[in-house]
């Protein structure tokens, strides 16, 4: 008989039973990470937890997380963790999760419902936690490479060694394509490195991660109703392009004495990103440094931890009157600086029984610098100055509950308080619009859950039901970024899956209603929120080397962006069929293919007042894998 909960999950900061937690929680790994499966970490997310994304370019590339329904900068509202450091921005930009090959990646763990009090800002919709790979025991390099529709091309190496107590990890890839749309190309080039030591003491361990990545995309804008229908495949006229250059350094000490464990981690990052909308070109430097020492302790009866979060994120913008940048028009220079303090215990009550609870305060400054020159005729040793600076406070707490009276069974029950500072460019703005709004407060709220799963040996039913409660949350209303009336997110989420020798299959629906509870639009819908989301996908094995795999996915109509009044027409809902195969004819190579949108149907996952973000239509691509 197989164990309830034979994996573990380090998303509490230690490796933690998934049985003891919370939490509605899904480990993803092995196989369906496989490149024959999936191009991006977004595909992965979307088939295997049934999470929803919007793309404003199409691509799955720069897609927007819409986890526990934030329609609205959602990426500001879900945390994205690579090895206990965050991937968010500290603006309202999305990710590039090119920067995250899924030939890197060990396992994600999806965690749902607010996670502030142990990780705080962005931890509002949930946690997606990603745990890069080590190198194994023996020396293996593998290649990989695939061509597709729309003129799709990536190609990647991946090896890696152990010398004692030290192993290396390494991937490059290349990755290109000229988009569904025209003028969405985009091209990726992208390095890591990563070494682990652990000495022949095994006192300590020691880890790092190096990444870099030079990229270049386009965006084809959006499409009135008339152009959608005709043609979704054009551009909305004046491409917008940007220019990425990405890098970043990580690293983790920690070192085990008796039942106490110290643990530091810390990260630098380092974007230079050139953009040329029209009229606004600009070069963007991001510099974002973290570091959080804790120190956990581990008894008979459960554990304990002590935390601190440091973080620095600056960002300074430099203005130019063209593309050519030889005249210097403005600019600006933005910060964000936190400094928390948290503690969390998990208590084991009895056999059946486990009590979980913690509570988090965090501080945050910012500051904000401009200059402005005439765009005409610059007189640098003067300009129209502007300054601002606010000190803002948090804090969150939790508490929860979990029975498990069997190997089988378990049952939970949650309640959080919760906080989110706003990001840079909802304090203030640096793009021409007005520049700072005193008023806006962090949004700060309320989540309950509760739960239950229940596991065979190849059968594992899930459903979770949660209100999260949100006061002030910020949004673009009335020419500037304001704090809402309150509003209300409740909904079920449920899993089934099944696991067998030669098959499996797994069904995920989620049910959710975001409201406004007061003010002018009480009663309305948030926007961009669909009730409806299932993802229904499948697995066959007929033989040991080949797999056949398909995924439906379905997801409802919602109000358009910005339709606060709920009375403008409805983003149409949409079903995606994608199928995949792969095939192991040598132990050493894998043969596969794969397409998106098999039946071609013609969709968008965003819509702003009236314009359109179409999402491709079928696209196919094949490939190899070798091992040598």
């Amino acid at each position: 008989m197989v164990e309830l909960y034979p994996v573990t999950t380090t998303a509490w900061h230690f490796p933690i039973e998934v049985s003891e937690v919370p939490a509605s929680v899904d480990i993803i790994g092995g196989d369906a990470l496989d490149p024959a499966r999936s191009t991006t970490l977004v595909d992965v997310l979307r088939r295997e937890a049934n999470i929803n994304f919007r793309s404003y370019s199409g691509s799955p590339l720069q897609a927007e997380i819409n986890l526990r329904g934030f329609g609205s900068i959602s990426n500001q509202r879900v945390l994205v963790l690579v090895d206990g450091v965050p991937l968010n921005p500290p603006d309202m930009s999305g990710f590039n999760w090119l920067e995250i090959p899924t030939s890197l990646v060990e396992s994600i763990e999806v965690l749902r419902g607010s996670q502030t009090t142990l990780y705080g800002n962005h931890a509002v919709g949930g946690v997606i936690n990603i745990t890069t790979q080590q190198a194994p025991a023996e020396p293996f390099l593998e290649a990989t490479a695939y061509a597709g529709s729309d003129g799709l091309w990536n190609a990647q190496m991946t090896g890696g060694q152990s010398f004692g107590g030290l192993s290396v990890f390494a991937v490059a890839q290349h990755f290109e394509e000229d988009g569904y749309r025209d003028h969405t190309s985009q091209d990726a080039d992208t390095l890591h490195l990563a070494l682990h030591y652990t000495p022949n003491n095994n006192a300590w361990q020691a880890s790092g991660r190096i990444t870099w990545v030079d990229s270049y995309n386009e965006n084809a804008g959006p499409l009135t109703d008339d152009r959608y229908y005709a043609d979704p495949r054009q551009s909305a006229g004046g491409q917008v392009e940007a220019n990425q250059t990405y890098w970043s350094a990580q690293g983790n000490w920690n070192r085990a004495v008796g039942d106490w464990r110290m643990d530091v981690n810390g990260g630098y990052t380092h974007k230079l990103v050139r953009s040329a909308p029209a009229g606004l070109y600009s070069d963007d430097t991001y510099q974002i440094a973290t570091l959080n020492p804790r120190v956990l302790r581990e008894d008979a009866g459960g554990e304990s931890i002590l935390g601190l979060d440091f973080g620095g994120n600056w960002l300074e913008v430099e203005h130019y009157q063209a593309d050519a940048r030889e005249v210097l028009i403005g600019h600006d220079d933005v910060s964000l600086s936190t400094a928390a303090l948290y503690v969390h215990r998990r208590q084991d009550l009895s056999d059946d029984w486990q009590l979980s609870g913690g509570l988090r305060g965090e501080v945050a400054r910012y500051d904000f610098d401009e200059v402005k020159y005439d765009p005409f005729d610059p007189d640098y040793s003067q300009g129209t100055t502007y300054g601002a600076d606010r000190d803002l406070d948090g804090w969150s707490a939790n508490l929860g509950l979990v029975w498990q009276p069997s190997d089988h069974f378990r049952q939970w029950l949650r309640a959080d308080r919760l906080y989110r500072y706003p990001a840079l460019d909802e304090a203030f703005s640096y793009r021409g619009y007005p520049q700072f709004n005193n008023d806006l407060d962090p949004e700060e709220g309320y989540n309950v859950e509760l739960g239950g799963e229940w596991r065979q040996e190849h059968l594992t039913l899930r459903l979770n039901g949660f209100v999260q409660w949100i006061e002030g949350e910020i949004d673009y209303l009335g020419s500037k970024n304001t704090n809402l009336p309150d509003t209300r997110r409740w909904g079920i989420e449920s899993t089934a899956r099944w696991d067998g020798r030669w098959w499996g299959a797994q069904l995920d629906y989620t049910w959710l209603q975001a409201q406004f509870i007061e003010g002018t639009f009480d009663g309305n819908d948030r926007y961009l929120v669909p009730n409806h989301q299932l993802t229904l996908s499948a697995d066959l094995r007929p033989l040991e080397q080949l797999n056949l795999g398909a995924s439906y996915r379905y997801t409802s109509g919602a109000y358009e962006g910005d339709d606060f009044a709920n009375n403008q027409p409805k983003l149409p809902p949409n079903a995606v069929v994608d199928v995949y195969a792969d095939w192991q004819p040598l132990e050493s190579l894998s043969l596969f293919a794969s397409c998106d949108n098999v039946f071609d149907n013609h969709y968008a996952t965003v819509k702003y007042s009236g314009a359109w973000y179409p999402a491709p239509g079928r696209t196919w691509r094949a490939g190899a894998k070798y091992t040598f």
